[in-house]
């Protein structure tokens, strides 16, 4: 029965290419970009190449060093600064070159906008000049921010976050990482500590670009809610965005799949293998709830909790005058175009990493919120081609989106239950 369930969806995947069923290409466009959803093919850079990826590593190290011998520094400070600052421009330049990185697109577009509804309602529009917005292809959720101006969003978090608010709350945050010089000190901290260890960790000194101490934390976001309070964005969603983090290895919708599923009037899975799965999804909940107790716990952690930050949140908005605050200032109808551009790009996304467990998930979740699509049955029929593939060469699933303990929500039954088949 799996030879004939993999030569189905091969047979599917291969048809839906010969009937030219492939994507066009899609371009981003001023306005509302029109995008050819049931044949979508993903996101392309846009417009002028921007100065990021003119300039050599080589060129912009100098440009950095220059940068530094030109300020009034102490001789180790001054090599400490240095050393950062060259480290920083190759660190960003390998992502920015890695073919990930995202300008002119809708998701890029829509990002600068907010960043500069926020900059312009701060009185900062300076920082229009030095702060370069980007979206990376990546499932994980999150953003970073480098000392030397690059703000990255990734796909995974656009396509999660519910309204304008919470992407400006996150924009905040991490524009006050930079503007605070928090990787600088960051890493003058580290260089400090290894030297009284007798050490030098170059990994250590490489993570210290994008991990802020507890400290660093706790100032970019209370300066960030600084930000939030003039610029006329909604202050409460700020603590929905922590919620978000806190539960990002769900998928941004839920719903019910299992095996069952697949169940018709001549077929039906034996009560031994449903009560086999029932006990992994069981366990595998066990160690949810651990974790996320974990989360909650900061003493032995570089990063204040989650549970700790929304609490000083909480307390900062309740000192405020209450006034009714907007959503959406860019604009609702353009939000949830480039949410549904997010949530479709995620789906190649999880293609190209060959996490076939989560694209046969997601691919049924986008069913239930946006209709169907050729686009959804060719992801289908790749993701089921690919799980029952890997499945009858006896692969670990691990490797191919269907990691029990690392993915969590109500698609566990469907995974333990491919996991479990023999």
């Amino acid at each position: 029965m799996l030879r004939n369930w993999t030569k189905w969806a091969w047979n599917s995947a291969f048809w839906v290419g010969v009937l030219g069923l492939s994507a066009l290409p899609l371009r981003a466009q001023t306005g509302q970009p029109k995008v050819d959803f049931d044949r979508y093919s993903g996101l392309m850079c846009e417009g002028e190449l921007p100065s990021d990826f003119k300039e050599t590593p080589v060129e912009k190290a100098r440009k950095a060093e220059s940068e530094v011998w030109n300020k009034e520094l102490e001789r180790d400070e001054r090599l400490q600064e240095k050393e950062h600052a060259v480290r920083s421009v190759f660190g960003v330049d390998e992502i920015l070159m890695s073919g990930r990185v995202l300008y002119g697109d809708p998701l890029s577009t829509f990002v600068e906008s907010v960043a500069e509804k926020l900059l312009k309602a701060n009185d900062r529009e300076d920082l229009l000049n030095e702060l370069r917005f980007y979206v990376l292809k990546s499932q994980e959720v999150n953003a970073y921010a480098t000392s030397n101006g690059v703000v990255m969003v990734t796909v995974g978090l656009l396509s999660r976050i519910e309204n304008e608010s919470q992407l400006a709350f996150i924009l905040a945050h991490e524009i006050q990482h930079y503007t605070q010089k928090h990787s600088l000190q960051q890493y003058k901290q580290r260089f400090e500590q290894n030297k009284q260890k007798g050490k030098r960790d170059e990994d250590e000194a490489i993570k210290a670009f994008y991990k802020f101490s507890k400290d660093h934390e706790m100032e970019a976001d209370e300066k960030g809610f600084q930000m939030m309070l003039r610029s006329g964005y909604d202050l409460v969603e700020g603590v929905f965005v922590f919620d978000m983090l806190k539960y990002g290895d769900f998928p941004f919708l839920e719903m019910k799949l299992s095996l069952d599923s697949f169940e018709h009037h001549a077929y039906v899975f034996p009560k031994t293998l449903k009560d086999v799965v029932a006990q992994k999804v069981e366990a595998a909940e066990i160690e949810d709830q651990k974790f996320l107790v974990s989360l909650g716990d900061d003493a032995n952690t570089t990063h204040p909790s989650l549970d700790r930050r929304v609490v000083r949140l909480r307390d900062m908005i309740d000192g405020e005058p209450k006034k009714t605050r907007a959503f959406f200032l860019v604009g609702e109808d353009r939000f949830k175009s480039m949410q549904k551009v997010a949530r479709h790009e995620l789906l190649l996304i999880y293609t190209r990493r060959a996490d076939f467990g989560q694209l046969f998930y997601l691919t049924h979740v986008m069913r239930k919120l946006y209709g169907e699509s050729v686009f959804f049955d060719r992801m289908e029929a790749m993701s089921l081609y690919g799980l029952l593939l890997h499945k009858s060469k006896e692969h670990e699933l691990n490797r191919y989106g269907c990691n029990l303990t690392e993915t969590r929500g109500d698609w566990r039954p469907l995974i333990a239950g491919l996991r479990e088949l023999d």
